[in-house]
């Protein structure tokens, strides 16, 4: 408070250790939160009565955004949650939007799909009807997933941001 003064925490740069994702696709963290959190892209696998064979896996529901506004989704099929079926492999999530930069469609593959990225300007006559973006978000391995990303996509803009061409790793 301002009449004790400031001081300073030498472990406020300090971040929290992340979470894995459990056999129930729920978040383990090292201190449970109040409430779990939920995460768009979350993938989380499905698992026989006795827990010891994948029998398929799922992902959280995701919003593309452009430019800060919500443009498509892939929705989820159950309860937010979209059904994959996948036991092992990689999880991409491959996106298309027209030259004016609506989507298109998207869905989920298990190889990285084209990466031909939206430019900053509407395209001029002549140029590409449509661009696409392929980001990988998880890996099944070892009965276990490993998440490389969380939350909605911002689909970034040719020139206009630092993204490479090629996986969103």
């Amino acid at each position: 408070t301002p009449a004790t003064g400031l001081t300073w925490d030498m472990e406020a740069s300090q971040s929290p250790p992340a979470p894995t994702v459990g056999p129930e696709g729920k978040m383990v963290w090292s201190s449970a939160p109040a409430i779990p959190p939920i995460y768009a892209l979350q993938v989380a696998l499905d698992w026989d009565d006795d827990f010891s064979n994948v029998v398929g896996s799922r992902m959280r529901e995701v919003a593309f955004l452009m430019d800060g506004a919500k443009i498509g989704q892939i929705p989820g099929d159950n309860n937010g949650w979209k059904t994959l079926g996948q036991t092992s492999g990689e999880v991409w999530v491959n996106c298309i939007v027209n030259k004016e930069g609506a989507f298109v469609s998207a869905g989920v593959s298990s190889q990285q799909g084209p990466i031909d990225i939206y430019p900053p300007l509407t395209a001029k006559e002549g140029e590409k009807e449509q661009y696409s973006y392929s980001f990988h978000v998880a890996t099944i391995k070892d009965k276990q997933v490993i998440q490389h990303m969380l939350g909605d996509i911002q689909l970034p803009i040719k020139v206009a941001s630092t993204y490479p061409d090629g996986p969103a790793e």
